[in-house]
């Protein structure tokens, strides 16, 4: 059956205190067509930093072709595997938010 899951799949949405950050990576206008958004998220562990990080990965992929995630979390790796410092060329959203 097309759509079947063996576990449920749930609708994520990030808490409201996100919608301003989120929001402040609006595309730059033509005077500052230049720039380039740049978005550094820390913080303490269990914290939702790589939720609010794949927010704003697919907020900038809504204007952008294409975002550049530099990989630091030596615990953790999003992309890669833990231990590795990776710098990854992302094309398209990232479910998982």
């Amino acid at each position: 059956m097309i759509g079947s899951f063996s576990t449920p799949v749930y609708w994520y949405e990030g808490p409201a205190s996100w919608t301003p950050a989120l929001g402040s990576l609006a595309p730059v206008t033509e005077a500052e067509d230049s720039l380039v958004p740049v978005v550094l998220v820390k913080g303490p562990k269990r914290t939702g930093k790589s939720s609010m990080a794949r927010a704003a990965l697919n907020t900038l992929l809504g204007e952008y072709q294409q975002v550049a995630w530099l990989e630091c979390d030596l615990g953790q790796g999003e992309f890669g595997c833990g231990g590795m410092v990776g710098l990854w060329i992302v094309d398209r959203p990232v479910l998982g938010t």
